[in-house]
């Protein structure tokens, strides 16, 4: 698909960026609607991400932006997670490693809450009020 094509070319202009920059990439969405490409970036550093940082990481990386071939008109939108974001790539939980979180097992209507100590081997584990809980795939 060339949205996918599209996506990849960008993530290997804008990851470098971004690593210099002291950032992780979260997330990166790449869309094209009427002839306008629609880019999202979420990103995450220690101490978390302002406004000033989304427009800093804006300026820096837009120039590029508009040297990849094939992109035309763009819109860009830098953000951070946010403290409700759910975490959707097995990478994230490295990066949210030892903050608090909540996790819906599949099979429990209650949510848990916690704090991310680790994820390895497919399995979350959570440090609870009660102790420390493992999650393994799919739970």
């Amino acid at each position: 698909m060339i949205a996918d094509r599209l996506g990849e070319t960008i993530r290997g202009e804008i990851e470098p960026v971004l690593s210099a920059m002291g950032y992780a990439l979260v997330e990166l969405s790449v869309g094209r609607r009427k002839g306008v490409t629609h880019v999202v970036v979420v990103l995450h550093r220690p101490g978390g991400v302002g406004v000033d940082d989304c427009a800093e990481v804006t300026r820096a990386i837009r120039p590029r932006l508009e040297l990849v071939e094939g992109i035309g008109d763009i819109t860009l939108e830098v953000s951070s997670p946010g403290i409700e974001r759910t975490l959707k790539d097995p990478a994230e939980y490295g990066i949210f490693q030892g903050r608090g979180v909540q996790v819906l097992p599949a099979e429990g209507s209650e949510w848990i809450g916690g704090v991310l100590e680790a994820f390895r081997d497919g399995t979350l584990v959570l440090r609870t009020p009660e102790g420390v809980r493992e999650f393994p795939p799919g739970a």
